[in-house]
């Protein structure tokens, strides 16, 4: 798998491509769910904030809100750990059972 750069992706707007995949209103409806949930319901920017994207996409992929977009972003976000990481700590990983989350 290719990680495309940020600027060629066709998800250089991640937020604006799982909007388009849930629909406005469930995507907006899920965004403040999470933001209320972490006690940040004032804070306005937080959608450009990197933890609260985190958290956000790690939520919807632990609450089973599944899309494409969301599955390639996940398996791209992997792939790239996977060549920072190397072969053997990624082999290690594997073995004692440490990579977290379930499939």
């Amino acid at each position: 798998m290719t990680i495309p750069s940020r600027v060629d992706s066709p998800c250089a707007d991640v937020g604006a491509a799982l909007a388009a995949e849930f629909g406005k209103e469930e995507w907006d409806a899920l965004r403040h769910a999470v933001k209320t949930k972490h006690g940040a319901a004032d804070v306005a920017d937080i959608y450009k904030c990197s933890a609260f994207i985190q958290q956000l996409l790690s939520e919807l992929w632990d609450g089973d809100k599944r899309c494409s977009t969301l599955d390639q972003l996940c398996k791209a976000v992997v792939a790239f750990a996977k060549v920072q990481t190397g072969p053997a700590e990624t082999a290690m990983a594997g073995e004692t059972g440490s990579e977290g989350g379930s499939q």
